[in-house]
């Protein structure tokens, strides 16, 4: 990705969100046009979630079962990563499902979550709760009990902080293009997973 396309990007968002919080319109923009920039080898492993959908998911609870099966049809299982850029409580965090479609009886690449926010994980219990009810529905035909969510691990990384109360949004654009950057090839809380 050059820096000069993605530095005018960033400023151009930046710019239209200056005085207020990233909207979802503004977050999909940047996504679709990081995704533009991306090899097909980073392509073919990732996929990022619309916020739009994981806000339908929350809000309105008779149309989950058609965002899991909108979900289903970006083989979420055939990733190595997934983004979910959240907006809760007004703030925006962002959670990489990782190994989606690993086996959650092995040590090694089992499904696990990357928390990154710029509030120091202070939206830890609210993602968890949401995240929980969002990968019940992704996975209950794929794990025999209840007992297996609790295997799916919620890692929380030191990352850069916010200094204000509104650019929690582009925080979160700027660690997925921080990840995506220099995208592990494997992650693996057994054998110590990546610095974020």
């Amino acid at each position: 990705m050059r820096t000069t396309r993605s530095s005018s990007l960033r400023n151009r968002i930046a710019d239209s969100g200056q005085k207020e919080k990233l909207n979802d319109q503004q977050a999909i923009y940047y996504m679709r046009r990081l995704w533009s920039f991306l090899p097909e080898s980073i392509k073919g492993c990732c996929v990022y979630i619309d916020p739009a959908w994981m806000l339908k998911f929350r809000t309105q609870f008779k149309e989950r079962e058609g965002v899991i099966e909108w979900l289903g049809r970006l083989n979420i299982f055939m990733q190595k990563y997934v983004f979910f850029p959240l907006c809760l409580s007004n703030h925006w965090s962002l959670v990489i499902l990782c190994n989606p479609g690993g086996d959650i009886k092995r040590k090694k690449e089992r499904p696990s979550m990357i928390l990154l926010d710029s509030l120091d994980g202070s939206m830890k219990s609210e993602v968890e709760i949401f995240m929980s009810s969002v990968l019940h529905e992704l996975y209950k035909n794929r794990f025999i009990s209840q007992n297996d969510f609790g295997n799916i691990k919620l890692a929380i990384p030191k990352v850069p902080k916010q200094r204000d109360d509104k650019t929690c949004g582009f925080f979160v654009l700027y660690y997925m293009t921080l990840f995506l950057k220099e995208i592990p090839v494997k992650f693996d809380f057994e054998t110590g997973y990546p610095a974020c």
